[in-house]
């Protein structure tokens, strides 16, 4: 739910016509390692805002006003499905190849990591491209986007970490857990240092069981020195939620 709040809102435009949105206007990278990320609870909570901020707009003029910024939201919205590590790294590698001018554009919205683009026009078989142009119709339709907007949010990047450590040299596979997620660690950080791109990582992780509140990374210590910033969330200890809801904490670590 985090990731799908941080994403619309990063999409949606600052302001369009005289309606705010309060957006970001950014081309949006998402990376499902997990199979989880809803798409359908994406675009409901997208077209949520949008409802929201356009109340203030006559309504025979709503309709025509949603549909323009749905459309551009999407257009800047990208969503990769990752089958396991190797997939992660390609992901970023091309990302990293894109945004420094030596990959091909392609625009998708919804890619497989291994051969196949999902788009709106339907199933093409290929390698992972990534879009490349930062202004394109954006700079058509007048918008506020800068070319360094960019997010990338990589959805539960611990996913694959058990078949990682199960998978050693000395059984033949290419890469053990420390190369993995130290490879990830620094494309990650590539990212963020030579595109300035916003990196926000979601994972699992291990908690106190005497209620404490406190957590164990269960990662190399490669990957937990490249974090900046860390938010923990957690189940609220209070019997305020009622059926179907769920109340949690979040806190700074430091």
């Amino acid at each position: 739910e985090l990731a799908l709040e941080i994403a619309t809102t990063a999409v949606l435009p600052k302001e369009r016509r005289g309606v705010r949105y309060r957006g970001s206007c950014a081309k949006v990278i998402v990376i499902d390692c997990d199979g989880k990320f809803d798409q359908l609870r994406l675009l409901r909570v997208l077209n949520a805002k949008i409802s929201s901020a356009l109340r203030v707009v006559p309504e025979n003029k709503r309709e025509a006003l949603a549909d323009e910024v749905y459309e551009e939201s999407m257009s800047r919205f990208t969503l990769i499905r990752a089958y396991g590590s190797l997939d992660v790294l390609k992901t970023l590698t091309a990302l990293d190849a894109a945004w420094s001018g030596r990959g091909g554009a392609a625009g998708a919205r919804f890619c497989d990591a291994r051969t196949t683009h999902t788009t709106s026009m339907g199933d093409v078989e290929g390698d992972i491209n990534i879009d490349t142009d930062v202004g394109g119709d954006d700079a058509a339709r007048g918008t506020d986007q800068a070319p360094n907007q960019r997010l990338v949010i990589c959805d539960n990047v611990a996913a694959f970490y058990w078949l990682d450590r199960a998978s050693r040299k000395d059984h033949g596979a290419p890469f053990n857990i420390q190369r993995v997620f130290t490879s990830e660690a620094r494309l990650f950080k590539r990212l963020a240092r030579a595109h300035r791109a916003a990196i926000v990582v979601t994972k699992t992780t291990t908690g106190d069981q005497r209620g404490r509140g406190e957590y164990r990374d269960f990662l190399p210590v490669e990957w937990t020195d490249a974090v900046t910033q860390r938010i923990l969330l957690e189940p609220s200890r209070e019997d305020s939620a009622t059926y179907g809801e769920y109340v949690g904490i979040a806190r700074w670590d430091t």
